[in-house]
């Protein structure tokens, strides 16, 4: 799985066998590689980089953590590749020396700072290098520039060419860097920050969540975090997404019919993106090993307004994807109707902030509507019914063997509490079971 470095503009990508036309397009650019005139295979500076090379190239750089590392500079604004950045380790020197180019296209827009940014992070931050350093012509005056600015400092010459180093304790420094706070609402997991990165507790299931969300960004659904990969610690990471989560009691928004409209659009486009996905019957997800068939969709599995992001009275994001597995779209849709409507008793709907009983029916249907799967009301309570009913044996199966999250949900009466909510759902809705 390709990893990425994130920040609000670019992200690193380390890029598959296949991607590699770029860095040949990059490396045979005249105009691009005019600094390297001198070094390089013609008079231009310009890199053959002939395609009989990439299998070996590729092995040797992406596989060889933590001496070697190679990524693309992925603006996020039309996903588009703008240079690459790298660091080798060089047994002469003892050091990791650092590599950026930025496309001639894209240069004098501030890219090339947030770029070396972004490959410090990655050597200081994920794979714990002390130092790294860089030979830069005198003649570079603007390249000389950028990295003082950033904190390097001039050693020594190697072969009347400058070598500039910097520490990862002059990088702190110099960079306003942000200390690891941890984020608070996280019931499962532990979730801090860093910058713009996302730190959360990680298992054998990050493997295919990440496939799903590579897909979801790869195919235009902005409101899922992108994958960065995977930290030294066994961490997941992921971009951080602006905004507030809707927690309880709710903003104005959520109380009318544009929030839930807007819910239900955006779980319809999650739901046509992932239904093209595949899965073998041997991937692991959080909670059960299974295969996805062609009818199915990615469910994410924990639709409540509390892991939608909000920025002011837009949706703009959808957050902790854990419980993400292959099923119906029918179950994902009624398990946001249920949290969207505030299903349930009084206790349920006064945390949400309403001052009376919510008009479920209505709220029900503007949903419904919204997200126009031809659903009608009866095959989503149905579907919420059969839901509640899986949840509980869930609970009781894998609780009592002693599963992590699941031994904890069945000693706090998880199951008792999603049993009242089907007993509640079916007093509400009692035409739609007069057959159970």
């Amino acid at each position: 799985m390709p990893k990425q470095v994130t920040t609000n503009d670019l992200y690193l990508k380390i890029p598959k066998l296949a991607e590699l036309g770029y860095r040949k397009t990059l490396l045979s650019d005249p105009e691009t590689m005019s600094y390297n005139i001198g070094f390089g295979d013609d008079i231009n500076g310009c890199i053959d980089f002939d395609g009989s090379l990439w299998d070996d190239w590729h092995n040797t750089w992406t596989k060889n953590t933590p001496n070697r590392y190679y990524a693309y500079i992925i603006k996020k604004d039309g996903e588009i590749p703008i240079g690459d950045v790298a660091f080798r380790y060089d047994d002469e020197l003892k050091t990791h020396i650092v590599h950026i180019i930025i496309e001639a296209k894209y240069r004098g827009k501030g890219y090339s700072k947030e770029a070396l940014r972004l490959l410090l992070d990655k050597a200081f931050f994920e794979s714990q290098l002390e130092k790294v350093s860089d030979n830069i012509p005198a003649s570079r005056k603007e390249a000389i520039k950028l990295f003082e600015e950033i904190g390097f400092k001039q050693t020594k010459a190697i072969n009347n060419c400058p070598l500039f180093e910097i520490t990862k304790e002059e990088y702190l420094k110099n960079n306003d860097f942000k200390p690891e706070v941890t984020l608070t609402g996280g019931s499962i997991n532990k979730v801090t920050r860093i910058g713009d990165v996302i730190y959360r507790t990680a298992g054998d299931w990050i493997p295919a969540v990440h496939k799903v969300l590579e897909h979801l960004t790869k195919n235009g659904f902005t409101y899922s975090p992108v994958p960065i990969g995977i930290a030294p610690d066994g961490r997941e990471m992921l971009n951080f997404m602006p905004g507030e989560p809707m927690m309880r009691p709710w903003k104005d928004i959520m109380f009318s019919d544009n929030g839930l409209i807007q819910a239900a659009k955006m779980l319809r486009s999650m739901h046509d993106i992932t239904k093209e996905l595949e899965f073998p019957e041997d991937t692991k997800w959080r909670f059960i090993t299974t295969g996805k068939n062609k009818d199915q969709i990615i469910r994410h599995g924990d639709l409540g307004p509390w892991n939608t992001i909000w920025q002011g009275d837009k949706l703009t994001g959808l957050i902790d994807w854990d419980m993400a597995e292959p099923g119906d779209a029918i179950t994902d849709l009624a398990q946001l109707i249920s949290y969207f409507t505030s299903f349930g008793a009084k206790d349920a709907w006064e945390r949400a902030g309403f001052k009376e009983e919510p008009d479920y029916r209505h709220r029900l249907n503007v949903i419904l509507e919204a997200y126009d799967g031809g659903y009608t009301e009866k095959d989503v309570i149905l579907a919420l019914d059969q839901l509640q009913s899986l949840e509980i044996s869930r609970i009781r199966d894998f609780g009592s063997k002693g599963m992590p999250l699941w031994d904890k949900w069945l000693e706090d009466g998880e199951d008792e509490r999603t049993k009242a909510e089907q007993d509640w759902l079916h007093n509400k809705f009692p035409e739609y079971f007069k057959d159970k």
